[in-house]
């Protein structure tokens, strides 16, 4: 019986929440219901919950009015706009999708708030702007963005008679920023007496400038020792219509590691000149490839990240400059050392194997050598016990440059054997010294080598 009740109290309760909830669609208006279609106006409807202060709430609703009414606002792309261009190479691009971008402050003289509404949790907010009035704000600002191009597209031209391609894409690049709201859609102008589709010429120009500038490496290819640096720096030179270019920033990029210093400006002359540093690289080539640096270029002339992307999207010329590396040669010698049993063979066996591994080449002329390992080891009496013998093995690994300069020393112990003769004991310490060798002590000197 007590089921039943509560099963008839819930269901009077959801019954009056509903009828409840129906009355209070009913008081909502009809613009809140269904968004208006008006023929003459464009609409934007926008909610918000009520969080926050007044003012953030309605300055959200307010937000995603305008946003709601910018799905009213289609733009086409134009065929001769540079965002069709654009889209043609890289793709579909950005928010400019069927769509114009319309921001919170775009025209907000020409918007009118017609009502709004709120419940006890929520905020609605009317707007609506007349087509006519709308189109009439658009051009005008359109005039004032193409007007501010074309001083920006002028004051490129006058840069390049200069001879300053850098500035110039920097104006370019400025104008375009200009134009950003309109790049979907035609920007005449008239220029010297000519019509011209300013954005396109914007664009286009800046193309020529990028396609005209060369890079050329002073020599095709270098040789260098692994482990030594190149003497003399590896210089570009670049040019404009064949004519040098002044402070325009390179970036190298060298396939065989990391670059301290990787953007360098070219000289009065248009060189420029990289120093790659110790050539630490284990394989038989590298290259260096030198070529401008638009990203910096771009990032000093605009903030839109958009317009930057159009200029970091460019395939830009590059030149190469060849690093043929030649592996180390090597020398080692064991001295004041007993070589029974064929141990020293064994040893130098272990050294030539590790030194391979690392892509040296070991020489049996010291003068031809880079790099000399000198080892030198002996045995020592420990400790007897019964039968048993202990055998201590002292030794110590040197490693000097062409220069004499020493790199690396070691002194190596405590490495024991134990056996029931000496020579037992020996051959115990000797393999566990070998051991030691190949994995420790070779490594340790290879590494201190550059």
């Amino acid at each position: 019986m007590n089921k039943y009740i509560l099963l008839v109290l819930v269901l009077f309760l959801s019954s009056c929440a509903a009828k409840k909830k129906a009355a209070e669609l009913e008081l909502y208006p009809e613009w809140v219901k269904i968004k208006p279609i008006v023929p003459s106006y464009y609409i934007g409807i926008g909610s918000a919950k009520k969080v926050g202060t007044v003012t953030q709430y309605t300055a959200e609703a307010r937000r995603d009015a305008l946003s709601n009414m910018a799905e009213d606002i289609s733009s086409q792309v134009s065929s001769s706009s540079v965002l069709h261009t654009i889209e043609n190479d890289y793709g579909v691009t950005e928010s400019f999708i069927q769509k114009i971008e319309i921001e919170t402050d775009d025209y907000l003289e020409g918007f009118e708030p017609v009502d709004s509404y709120e419940t006890e949790s929520l905020y609605w907010i009317y707007y609506r702007i007349f087509k006519s009035t709308y189109r009439e704000m658009k051009e005008q600002k359109k005039q004032e963005a193409i007007a501010n191009a074309l001083a920006k597209y002028e004051s490129g031209l006058q840069q390049l008679n200069e001879n300053k391609p850098k500035e110039a894409i920097s104006f370019y690049l400025q104008g375009l920023q200009a134009l950003k709201r309109y790049l979907s859609e035609e920007t005449p102008t008239d220029f010297n007496g000519n019509s011209i589709d300013l954005g396109s010429k914007l664009y286009s120009s800046l193309n020529d400038i990028l396609s005209n500038c060369t890079i050329q490496s002073e020599k095709e290819e270098f040789s260098v020792t692994r482990g030594k640096t190149i003497r003399e720096p590896i210089r570009f030179q670049v040019l404009f219509n064949n004519t040098p270019i002044n402070d325009l920033p390179i970036h190298f990029s060298y396939s065989g590691g990391y670059l301290k210093n990787n953007v360098v400006n070219t000289d009065i002359n248009g060189w420029v000149e990289c120093f790659p540093g110790v050539i630490k690289s284990k394989n038989t080539s590298e290259t260096l490839t030198a070529k401008i640096n638009i990203e910096r270029i771009a990032n000093k002339a605009v903030d839109d990240l958009f317009i930057r992307g159009i200029a970091l999207k460019k395939k830009l010329n590059s030149s190469k400059c060849y690093i043929n590396i030649l592996a180390p040669k090597v020398y080692f010698s064991i001295s004041e050392s007993p070589c029974s049993n064929n141990k020293c063979s064994r040893i130098t066996e272990t050294f030539v194997e590790r030194a391979t591994s690392r892509n040296f080449d070991v020489t049996d002329i010291i003068s031809d050598s880079n790099y000399y390992f000198e080892l030198s080891y002996k045995f020592k009496p420990g400790q007897r016990a019964g039968n048993l013998v202990q055998v201590e093995i002292i030794s110590e690994l040197k490693v000097t440059n062409a220069e004499h300069k020493i790199l690396f020393i070691k002194k190596i112990a405590n490495i024991k054997g134990v056996g029931t003769t000496i020579n037992e004991a020996e051959d115990k310490a000797f393999q566990e010294y070998l051991n030691s060798l190949k994995r420790r002590y070779f490594e340790q000197g290879f590494n201190k080598l550059f």
